[in-house]
């Protein structure tokens, strides 16, 4: 009898961890232009934070989930920017709606302002 109790409550357990709680992001490259002319060896934290503060500015909650971006100098003045993201009390579907509505617009960033060439997310 107490081994099927255990037996009960591991398998409540397993199927408890099992659920999907976690967040899932929203994939997306973006190509930038930046406004003003850049000098830094390193963008990631600025395309982190210029990307970051504009969904926290859209959402409702304010609250992001920033999984980092990398990004890759295109050599003509744009930079590649992929990034995941998602925010609370938004879905996916919402973020990248959200994201994908900054095509043709300027986002406002620490080095430089960044206006959003062309986006596409997963």
């Amino acid at each position: 009898m107490f081994f099927s109790k255990v037996f009960v409550a591991l398998a409540a357990v397993a199927v408890a961890a099992a659920s999907p709680v976690a967040k899932r992001a929203a994939f997306c490259s973006l190509v930038l232009t930046p406004t003003a002319a850049v000098s830094s060896p390193d963008l990631t934290g600025e395309f982190n934070y210029t990307i970051g503060r504009s969904l926290a500015i859209a959402v409702p909650s304010g609250i992001i989930h920033n999984g980092g971006s990398t990004y890759t100098d295109n050599g003509d003045g744009t930079y590649s920017v992929a990034t995941d993201l998602s925010a609370e009390g938004a879905s996916d579907g919402e973020v990248t709606a959200i994201i994908t509505g900054w095509a043709g617009e300027t986002l406002t960033g620490l080095v430089s302002d960044w206006h959003v060439d062309s986006v596409t997310c997963a």
